[in-house]
């Protein structure tokens, strides 16, 4: 009980904050015990205030805090501070802040799912195909996908949704049931009067609208594209536009031909590209071997790691 009480408020705050002593060996093996307790110290009062303060004073200060004399504080404090990036004039431990980064993008996500599902849940009925699109897309980012079922390279029931099955509802009567019936389970709103009911039948999905049809394809299609490249999801109208360039070919074979070009971050670009740029990259990166993927950000920690454990090693040697 008196162990608990002891540890730091951060390990609840927060959540992702967490020390695996597998990594934790592997990763600062390189360290003297006095060299990784200092280093454990100033990671924590990063964690707790925010960051440390690129300044001198600020970093004698917080070594007198757990009896480090200045001598100490300058010896220690240049091998320390190559576990940190300096960011905005404050030190954060690098490995936290990857961690803080994913944690980051996830809470975007589900924000964007939530916004995205009461849009569609509090839309106008009569567009049932639009809320049928914005539901998926709400769903699979809800579980973690940035695409709704079989966008993301996988087949159709390896993702994970919010669908009638999930829900205690047969896929057959699923299938078969109408919108009608289908708004109707969703359930009235407390805080809203549902509009009353008219004798005129409301269109399925099954109903194809020239108007939306090809938007909602384009969409879909530049989207599972985007995320076979690892790009950020592109909005529907700018899906749309890239999709036009080939008004000859089908939307899907459009698609799938589109390249990545270099240093290319989104989907964005290929707007700003004409189509003859477009067919010369795709052309050119099926005659040659595609570029070699980005280092991941372990592979770069990894990398930097050894290169400090060379350093000292060159270090010690000297000495």
């Amino acid at each position: 009980m008196a162990e608990n009480a002891r540890q730091p408020r951060r390990e609840q705050d927060q959540s992702w904050y967490k020390r695996w002593p597998r990594d934790e060996m592997s990763e600062l093996s390189i360290l003297r015990v006095d060299e990784y307790g200092t280093l454990q110290r100033y990671r924590d009062y990063s964690l707790i205030h925010g960051g440390i303060e690129d300044d001198e004073q600020t970093i004698f200060r917080i070594g007198a805090t757990f009896q480090l004399t200045k001598y100490k504080v300058k010896k220690l404090w240049p091998l320390v501070e190559k576990f940190f990036t300096l960011r905005e004039g404050r030190f954060f431990y690098e490995q936290d802040e990857l961690e803080r980064d994913s944690m980051f993008v996830i809470s975007c996500k589900r924000q964007l799912a939530g916004k995205l599902g009461a849009a569609a849940r509090w839309s106008d009925r009569n567009k049932v195909p639009e809320i049928a699109t914005e539901t998926a897309i709400a769903n699979g980012m809800a579980n973690g996908n940035s695409l709704p079922s079989n966008l993301d390279g996988k087949r159709g029931g390896e993702v994970e949704a919010d669908t009638d099955t999930t829900r205690g509802v047969s896929p057959a009567a699923a299938t078969t049931r109408g919108p009608d019936e289908a708004a109707a389970a969703a359930g009235p709103s407390p805080n809203v009067q549902s509009p009353p009911r008219t004798e005129q039948p409301l269109p399925t999905q099954d109903v194809t609208n020239p108007h939306h049809e090809p938007e909602q394809r384009a969409f879909l299609a530049v989207s599972a594209r985007c995320a076979e490249l690892g790009m950020p999801i592109p909005s529907p109208d700018l899906a749309h536009q890239v999709v036009k360039k080939f008004p000859d070919f089908p939307i899907e074979d459009v698609a799938k031909s589109l390249p990545r070009f270099p240093d290319q971050v989104s989907a964005a670009l290929w707007l700003s590209k004409s189509a003859v740029e477009i067919t010369m990259e795709a052309q050119r990166q099926q005659d040659s071997p595609g570029p070699a993927a980005k280092p991941t950000a372990r592979d770069q920690h990894n990398k930097r790691m050894m290169d400090r454990a060379h350093e000292l090693d060159r270090q010690r040697k000297a000495k």
